[in-house]
């Protein structure tokens, strides 16, 4: 479709767009895109009115056509204009990752065809994967948020970009012609593969890299120690994994570019990411309502997924959000930190934390002398930190500055290795707690 034809597709009355958008799908991209590219500036009330009918419209859905809510709103004996705005998703209970396992077969909308389901699955991070579902205007949607995100950071992403944490099989790196990403394959993260990586950095010029955090650090590490000073990027957009303050500065160092940090879930209940001030993640309004639960957990949901919806959905993800208008001029709500999952966080055997902020912040003054350090807590009175060091000489050094740390809450085992091992997906867990049931 030629830009004419687009131009007068999005000035037409929405029910002509729904018209086109069924005989063309590629218009939904273009109606999305439209819809959210500037969402984050316009005024709360306005947002909020908006999230509201985007809301009732949704609730309606759910009760009508998803076995699992129509269940729930009957057992409360409420009806959808009993959840006309936000603050009336407190009626409706929340819904956990457990619901979903059990459950699966009755949180998809019986008026959606067999045809059309798209399987996807979640990480698996904090257990086994959760399999839920999409349709193709779900997948439309995320093609023009990621867009969005990329002129966040000041890239246009159809000029290709490196890509960091798919999952590549055998394959330590390949090549999306049509999309213009080249993949790199975490698993391969080495010594061997690292300079094969800045050849095809060095081949193919541009100008982003993308993905978890942990291994672009890596990356931005090689080349500092092996004095590779040609390779330069715009930006570098980080997701998946806490960004660790070190990780941060070793990437805008050694590369001259910005981190532009990104927060999102495979679920697509939420999605935020840094704007050019880099004090926050804005909530995209668009995707989905958040709140905050119990221990600062986040619950979302979304507002785009007609086909799996979820309301109310326990991300087990504790975060500090700000509703401070930005310097930016966006209006939207912050995450001003991800502190973890409740499996990401220590706790000491009179109730105190430990997260992944709290503990980065506590050995700053040694990332000179660490590569890699992973905590791993397996009862309330025992730690045993992984060590990836540069020079073993300063082990000694390192494990008292830890001790000291950690102020004699735990008595700790320190291990040394080459490299800390990363998880089954390829994510490097700097907190692994298996006593994080202490926080539910």
């Amino acid at each position: 479709m030629n830009a004419a034809l687009k131009k007068v597709y999005l000035q037409s009355p929405g029910f002509v767009q729904d018209i086109g958008s069924f005989f063309y799908k590629g218009l939904w991209y273009e109606r999305f895109y439209k819809k959210i590219k500037d969402a984050d500036y316009l005024d709360r009330g306005k947002t909020e009115e908006q999230q509201n009918q985007s809301l009732r419209k949704i609730v309606r859905h759910c009760y009508k056509n998803v076995p699992f809510y129509r269940k729930a709103f009957d057992k409360l004996k409420l009806k959808p204009k009993d959840v006309k705005v936000k603050e009336d998703l407190d009626k409706l209970p929340v819904v956990s990752r457990e619901d979903i396992n059990s459950n699966r077969e009755m949180f998809l909308a019986k008026n959606i065809s067999a045809g059309n389901l798209i399987a996807t699955y979640t990480s698996g991070t904090t257990g086994s994967p959760i399999k839920f579902f999409l349709s193709q205007k779900e997948l439309l949607y995320e093609g023009a948020r990621v867009k969005k995100q990329f002129e966040m950071a000041g890239i246009d992403q159809t000029k290709g970009h490196f890509r960091v944490g798919l999952w590549l099989g055998r394959e330590y790196w390949t090549f999306d012609e049509k999309n213009k990403v080249v993949f790199f394959n975490p698993h391969y993260f080495s010594s061997r593969y690292m300079g094969e990586f800045i050849s095809l950095i060095k081949k193919y010029r541009f100008e982003c890299i993308r993905g978890f955090p942990s291994f672009i650090y890596l990356l931005a590490n090689y080349c500092r120690e092996n004095n590779v000073k040609d390779i330069k990027f715009k930006s570098a957009i980080t997701a998946s994994e806490i960004l660790l303050p070190h990780w941060r500065k070793a990437v805008e160092e050694n590369f001259g570019c910005r981190v532009y940090n990104q927060y999102g879930v495979r679920e697509a209940t939420i999605s935020a990411m840094e704007c050019k001030m880099h004090n926050g993640m804005h909530i995209e309004p668009t995707n989905g309502i958040t709140q905050i639960g119990d221990n600062n957990e986040l619950i979302t949901t979304c507002l785009v997924n007609y086909t799996f919806p979820l309301l109310r959905y326990n991300l087990k993800d504790i975060a500090i959000i700000t509703e401070k208008k930005c310097a930016c001029g966006r209006e939207t709500p912050r995450i001003s930190s991800i502190q973890g999952r409740t499996n990401d966080i220590i706790v000491t055997k009179d109730g105190r934390l430990y997260d992944a902020s709290t503990l980065s912040n506590a050995i700053k003054h040694l990332h000179g002398h660490i590569k890699e350090c992973q905590f791993v807590q397996n009862d309330a009175e025992s730690l045993i930190v992984n060590l990836a060091l540069r020079d073993r000489e300063k082990r000694k050094k390192v494990k008292q500055k830890l001790r000291d740390a950690l102020k004699k809450d735990f008595s700790i085992k320190f291990c040394i290795m080459d490299n800390v091992p990363r998880a089954d997906n390829g994510k490097f867990k700097f907190v692994v707690s298996n006593f994080g049931d202490m926080l539910n």
